[in-house]
């Protein structure tokens, strides 16, 4: 039985376990803010960084990697020499690398005492420590995905990280009774937004925009239909991101004849969402929408789809969300929202309201709490072994 001190430990030190760090990527971005805040704060923050690492993180956090050589032979964004065709030398080359890995990462982890929070960004991460034989003290698993679209295989990975976690955060409450109905306990702790400085105007700006990966899930393709079917004189769509339905895209928004243009990727999104006049996002799912949470820290209003717990949470009530996949009803909703100024102002000055619940300072308040809870011996978590 575990037990609790009546005194408990002050949080000193916090690590995250991340599958890689290269943007785009929203759990890359979320936990970025978090280690920043925290740090920010006096503690000591270590990211544990299993895959690629972009150089401005590397320079800005106190980056671990604990394998090296883990993803030379699978294919992965930001990481040039890796190939799908080598996975099973990857194996072969992990099975005997990785004896020296076990010893490496708990010579690393013989640093952590009992004021050391552990947080698993990414589940992958957290099972190959679990499988080193690392057991900290307080380890919390993190799913940045809505519950309802995780595939059969990320459900598999929730169920063996939360066997050695003492509980498992969800991005929503509905996420909760989801793990319940596994028979894991959860706490929902939602990702925090980035400071963006300064505010929209979306009553006198004329462009749309979109933020994001160009994947085919995010369903662009509906964005580029919609507006150039409504698109008043003057509008202008930009659509920000990069991946592999670039081509595709670009080639739709050419023959569309509408003021479409794809920018790639963007470095300072302030600036980006500062001047535009709606947000876009036609995704068929998402886990809380990065690029919604940043639209809110600048009051800029937000057409999407209905799709998921985690975008309804991250909107809002008074945003612009219509029927998962109803196109008519997206293109409707955007040609109404730029043909009426005033709705824009007023949906920006609620988006901006609501968005401030998601700043970092707020949200690491509730990783305090949360810390506190689990020193209680009446706190989350089941007991470990």
């Amino acid at each position: 039985m575990r037990e609790y001190p009546s005194d408990p430990p002050p949080l000193t030190r916090v690590v995250f376990l991340i599958d890689d760090l290269h943007r785009p990527n929203g759990i890359v971005s979320a936990t970025d803010l978090l280690a920043t805040e925290m740090r920010r704060r006096g503690l000591d923050v270590d990211l544990w960084c299993f895959g690629p690492c972009d150089d401005d993180l590397r320079d800005r956090h106190h980056v671990v990697n604990p394998f090296p050589g883990r993803r030379l032979t699978s294919r992965m964004a930001g990481f040039e020499r890796s190939r799908q065709g080598l996975r099973p030398v990857r194996r072969v080359v992990g099975a005997l690398w990785w004896p020296l890995v076990r010893v490496w990462m708990h010579c690393l982890a013989s640093s952590w005492d009992e004021g050391t929070m552990v947080i698993g960004a990414g589940l992958e991460s957290t099972l190959l420590l679990a499988q080193a034989g690392v057991r900290p003290r307080i380890l919390v698993s993190q799913v940045h995905e809505d519950m309802s679209s995780l595939t059969p295989r990320q459900c598999d990975l929730v169920r063996q990280a939360a066997q050695v976690s003492r509980v498992v955060s969800v991005l929503t409450p509905s996420g909760i009774g989801a793990l319940a109905g596994w028979g894991l306990e959860a706490v929902c702790l939602v990702d925090p937004a980035p400071p963006l400085l300064g505010r929209a105007d979306p009553a006198t700006s004329q462009t749309v925009v979109y933020l994001g990966r160009l994947a085919r899930a995010k369903q662009v393709d509906h964005l580029i239909e919609a507006f150039a079917a409504v698109a008043p004189a003057g509008w202008k769509l930009r659509i920000y991101g990069d991946g592999p339905a670039r081509e595709s895209l670009e080639a739709q928004a050419e023959a569309s004849g509408a003021d479409i243009a794809l920018c790639g990727t963007v470095q300072d999104i302030g600036k980006v969402l500062r001047g535009a006049a709606i947000h876009a996002l036609p995704s068929r799912a998402e886990g809380l929408g990065m690029s919604v949470l940043e639209a809110n820290m600048v009051g800029l209003p937000t057409v999407a789809y209905d799709c998921t717990a985690g975008i309804r949470m991250s909107a809002g009530p008074d945003a612009f969300l219509v029927p998962n996949g109803d196109r008519q009803a997206f293109q409707e909703t955007l040609g109404a929202l730029m043909s009426d100024a005033e709705a824009r102002a007023r949906a920006g000055e609620l988006a901006f309201e609501y968005g401030q619940s998601f700043a970092a300072p707020v949200v690491v308040n509730r990783w305090f709490a949360l810390w506190g809870m689990l020193n209680r011996p009446q706190g989350l978590g089941r007991e470990q072994g």
